[in-house]
């Protein structure tokens, strides 16, 4: 690719005026027709800097002003020509430097990259819910019958609010950390019994889990089946993603990267951005040396689309390669006898 790419500059006419446009095609004096999928970020880029900008479908021919542009191509295996042009009228002198400078600004970030995106499963379809949380809250349920008080060991969570009304959820204890708190003090140590918040990581929750046990011997829990895995296969790919990658962009509309991903950028070490919008992007963002990111979608409902807009533009900066990576778990059914169907919730949850 770095063996093709090609400078160039050239005049047209066109009406506007006062304004910068940047091409989506055009036609490279050395190549020909070329496509320029990255114009519209180049355009929000140029904005942002506070200049009148705009990507244009293609490079207008109509009679009027003459303009100058600036460019670049080069050849794509799969996109086949592929560059930038950005045009100001020729007797603008000041935005003609501007032109000039931009172009050669993102000419720089021109390389071959990668795209890391998590593949966190299957959705869960709206409306619906895991068939784990449909379990544990059965086991929940359970325990509150038997007039045990239930720790829920984790981030708080409304999973098991609606359950056995009022005086069910007075009976409920998010318990965040080891630390035993004076409210956890007081409880009877033989009527205590514990499951995990649908959000916890289950590693997390096992250090909380030793401090309890060791503190009410009698405590009860659901079966380790129940177990949520999938935070920690969440936590496990964001962290797989994050050590392979030279730099972490978190894609989140509300500006906030998830609880998960600060921890997996924290444990690696890992330089984070932050884009609200595809757009965002910037030109020293993409230093030669960036050439593997994570990208993180947040959880708006809209988020695939912006991924997919995002990976659209940076394959106008160079061969680009989109690649999926994700660590799952799977409860495998226990290979001893099987519990008889009619076995009762008491010897169960025991």
């Amino acid at each position: 690719m770095n063996r093709t790419k090609r400078q160039a500059a050239w005049n047209d006419t066109c009406a506007a005026d006062g304004e910068l446009l940047v091409a989506t095609s055009f036609d490279h004096p050395g190549y020909g027709p070329a496509v320029a999928p990255a114009a519209a970020l180049v355009a929000a880029a140029l904005r942002a800097e506070g200049h009148d900008a705009r990507a244009v479908p293609a490079v207008p021919a109509d009679h009027g002003t003459s303009r100058s542009w600036h460019g670049f191509a080069y050849l794509d295996p799969r996109l086949g020509t592929v560059g930038l042009a950005v045009g100001a009228r020729a007797d603008d002198p000041d935005r003609q430097r501007v032109a000039a400078r931009c172009t050669a600004d993102w000419e720089r970030t021109v390389a071959t990259r990668r795209i890391l995106l998590p593949g966190f499963g299957v959705p869960v379809p709206r409306g619906s819910e895991p068939a784990g949380l449909r379990r544990s809250r059965r086991t929940v349920r359970a325990f509150l019958r038997r007039g045990d008080a239930v720790l829920v060991i984790g981030p708080a969570t409304t999973a098991f609010d609606h359950l056995d009304g009022a005086e069910g959820r007075r009976r409920l204890y998010t318990v965040p950390g080891p630390a035993i708190s004076a409210e956890l003090e007081r409880l009877d140590p033989d009527r205590v019994s514990f499951v995990f918040s649908p959000e916890v990581v289950v590693e997390d929750a096992i250090r909380t889990l030793r401090v309890l046990r060791a503190r009410f011997p009698a405590l009860r829990g659901q079966h380790p089946d129940e177990w949520p895995y999938r935070p920690a296969d969440r936590l496990d790919t964001l962290v797989a993603l994050c050590s392979a990658a030279d730099e972490v962009w978190s894609l989140s509309p509300s500006g906030r990267p998830g609880r998960l991903l600060g921890t997996a950028v924290e444990r690696t070490a890992s330089r984070l951005r932050v884009l609200t919008d595809p757009t965002d992007v910037r030109p020293d963002w993409l230093a030669l040396d960036t050439r593997t990111i994570a990208l993180v979608p947040g959880p708006a409902a809209r988020t695939g689309q912006a991924v997919h807009r995002l990976t659209t533009l940076l394959g106008g900066l160079g061969p680009l390669s989109v690649v999926q990576r994700q660590m799952h778990s799977t409860v495998l059914p226990f290979a001893g006898a099987e519990a008889p169907a009619n076995v009762p919730d008491r010897v169960r949850n025991s």
